[in-house]
């Protein structure tokens, strides 16, 4: 639409046709400046429209499953903990690190940091932690380091043989690492990464209500756990594994998977919210169904995997 100014030197003002049009245009201008500053006003903030799940709670996903590598419910140091302002400034570098390639060198910072604590204590449960989610990066993401090696599928080869042939490691975690969905899918020439491990063990806190797993003495993973006030004390080994009903109509007591050890004591998950520490007697160690899933896919059931129950 053009406009036409006519300026006349007798007259004091300007004369512009279509002025009907240009008032309709005026007014749907301002309308819309208006109803934008209505919603900006009235509508939810970001922390009323986010769904409640606890103050400091990390959600679990439906049916209690993880995605191994993420860093979920990993808690935050404070004073209270122990925490000096120089040792936060490096869990926090740590932390980054984890999320962005570096989780090798987070590893070895944390490592180092768990030195600087009392075992058991909280500063060293808090790193022990996030040391746990660097080394499942590491291993899940094939991240260059001396514990991923390579191995290529020769004729003849299974998914079998392959674990054999590398320490015994666990078949799940072979074809979770490589993104092999089924293991009939090997085939000679394969280039696969194996996450390689001599000798996994654990250890149980009854008093500290804390699991422990160590690859080849060194410690590589941190859970907390509930200790039935009937666990006794004493060592056994890994002797069975069992993924349980997770269906709407029946959710198995044990949670989602269960361990069972050689003393007739089993590990299991729980479908119980709240803290897995709460006191409980069933005779057996819980844990949360996430935490019971990550440790089932990487952990190999060999009399070899010893258990280790302390005090």
């Amino acid at each position: 639409m053009g406009f036409d100014y006519n300026f006349d030197r007798d007259t004091k003002h300007v004369t512009m046709p279509e002025t009907g049009k240009r008032r309709r245009w005026v007014f749907a201008a301002v309308f819309t400046v208006i109803l934008v500053g209505l919603v900006i006003c009235f509508r939810p903030s970001s922390e009323s429209a986010a769904p409640a799940t606890g103050e400091g709670q990390a959600s679990e996903p439906e049916g209690g499953v993880s995605q191994p590598g993420i860093v979920p419910d990993v808690p935050v140091p404070t004073e209270a903990d122990g925490f000096s302002a120089e040792q936060t400034a490096r869990y926090r570098e740590a932390e980054g690190l984890i999320g962005s390639g570096g989780a090798v060198k987070a590893a070895g910072m944390l490592a180092a940091m768990l030195k600087e604590f009392t075992p058991y204590s909280a500063g060293w449960e808090k790193t022990a932690r996030l040391l746990t989610r660097a080394n499942i990066k590491i291993m899940m993401d094939k991240l260059p380091c001396p514990r991923n090696i390579e191995y290529t599928v020769k004729a003849g080869d299974t998914l079998n043989s392959i674990t054999r042939k590398n320490n015994n490691m666990c078949n799940s975690l072979l074809l979770a690492v490589n993104g092999i969905d089924n293991k009939n899918q090997l085939h000679p020439g394969q280039h696969l990464t194996i996450y390689n491990v001599k000798a996994w063990s654990l250890e149980i806190s009854r008093s500290h209500q804390t699991l422990s797993v160590f690859a080849d003495g060194e410690l590589f993973a941190v859970y907390p756990v509930g200790v039935s006030s009937d666990v006794v004390s004493g060592e056994a080994y890994y002797k069975s594994r069992e993924e349980l009903s997770v269906g709407e109509d029946h959710r198995d007591y044990n949670g989602t998977r269960k361990m069972g050890l050689s003393n007739n004591v089993a590990i299991h998950g729980t479908w119980v919210s709240g803290d897995v520490r709460s006191p409980f007697r069933d005779g057996g160690i819980r844990m949360k169904n996430s935490d019971i899933e990550e440790l089932y896919l990487y952990l190999p059931m060999l009399r070899t995997t010893k258990v280790k129950i302390i005090d």
